[in-house]
């Protein structure tokens, strides 16, 4: 009896992820106009009906589809975290990651601004992605803490909040413009710099 049931719960933890990838791919591809059950459904390679018997509403979607994202980020996070290097060059990686490779990839970018649309028109969502976003303050703060001890709790913070900062204001300013007066990789140095001084 406990293999059907170590079997049956590896099964839903398959399904959930089929779908959850599936919301991600509509999300990414087609946009919040599209983003339905019945579309999410077709593409996770469900029924309509085990699509609602995982997740009953379209806002239930979005928030486990934002948890999805956000344990993504925490999991590169503590990764580049892990590295033990010297404070400064843990800066630069750390910069260079949210302004870089998380913010500049066609992927994120598409999805952060279909996210903020949706926010727009759905107070449930706004709530979410605003929970979303104190969750991951919140989150990379205690990963920041067990490997950076040394800082006082307010540099940890303003390193946290900067960093946030920077990633999402990358995906609005470069995100689908890359050549601006000052490069991006030109900002990463800047930006690489002032946090330094926190740290």
């Amino acid at each position: 009896m406990k293999m059907l049931n170590s079997r049956a719960t590896n099964q839903t933890s398959k399904t959930v992820e089929h779908i959850l990838e599936g919301a991600q791919n509509v999300l990414t591809n087609n946009g919040y106009a599209a983003f339905t059950m019945r579309l999410v459904a077709k593409k996770s390679g469900v029924s309509l009906g085990t699509l609602t018997y995982y997740f009953k509403t379209k806002n239930e979607l979005i928030r486990s589809l934002i948890s999805r994202l956000l344990e993504g980020y925490l999991q590169q996070f503590v990764h580049l975290l892990e590295n033990h290097e010297e404070p400064i060059t843990q800066v630069e990686r750390l910069v260079y990651w949210v302004m870089k490779e998380i913010a500049l990839e066609e992927e994120t970018v598409r999805i952060a601004r279909e996210l903020w649309a949706m926010a727009l028109h759905d107070d449930a969502i706004r709530d979410t992605l605003d929970d979303f976003y104190d969750d991951l303050t919140e989150r990379l703060f205690n990963v920041l803490s067990q490997f950076r001890p040394d800082l006082s709790r307010n540099a940890k913070w303003e390193l946290v909040c900067f960093l946030v900062m920077l990633s999402e204001g990358t995906v609005v300013f470069y995100g689908t413009r890359r050549e601006r007066t000052l490069t991006v990789e030109h900002m990463i140095k800047t930006a690489s710099r002032t946090l330094s001084n926190l740290t």
